[in-house]
């Protein structure tokens, strides 16, 4: 037997596995998909939210700018739950 060759895997299975973990952390409600010309798109419950340039960045770059965007999307909801609590 020779050596067992481990071939990179293509960006839409690497964007794939990124995306399995957005979903574990946001408990479903987030993930993010491939999109043509090395952009990711985020979503929030399958319904497209913003475009992401995922291509030239590390893991760690792309996985830092979906954690910002989350946090905006998630404290907007908040913003808007205060306002209609203030409303009644």
């Amino acid at each position: 037997m020779g050596a067992i060759l481990n071939l990179p895997k293509t960006y839409e299975q690497r964007i794939e596995i990124f995306s399995e973990q957005i979903q574990r952390e946001t408990e479903g409600e987030y993930s993010v998909l491939a999109m043509p010309n090395g952009y990711v798109e985020l979503q929030y419950k399958g319904q497209g939210l913003i475009q992401v340039l995922a291509q030239g960045k590390t893991y760690k770059k792309l996985y830092e700018d979906v954690c910002i965007l989350v946090r905006a999307f998630v404290l907007h909801q908040v913003a808007d739950a205060i306002e209609q609590i203030e409303k009644k």
